[in-house]
């Protein structure tokens, strides 16, 4: 198991943060490990489309991956979150 989400409103489903992308160097794969650039957060990419979901992993309070994400040997350019 990788993350429980819980949007606390019964009339709601809960859904995993995201984030939009743009100059995506390479391809990435689901469940890869990510690393924001400027603020090391840590998480795991769960969908492989733009806006891209994923969890955080160890860095709990961290959502912010800053402008940059470091795959494993992939660099992608955040637009917002």
């Amino acid at each position: 198991m990788q993350a429980v989400y819980d949007s606390e409103d019964t009339s709601a489903d809960a859904s995993a943060p995201s984030m939009t992308i743009s100059d995506v160097v390479g391809t990435f794969q689901r469940g890869e490990k990510i690393v924001g650039g400027t603020t090391n957060a840590k998480g795991r990419i769960l969908s492989v489309t733009s806006p891209l979901s994923y969890s955080l992993n160890g860095t709990f309070g961290v959502s912010d991956f800053g402008n940059l994400i470091q795959g494993r040997e992939i660099m992608y350019t955040i637009l917002q979150e």
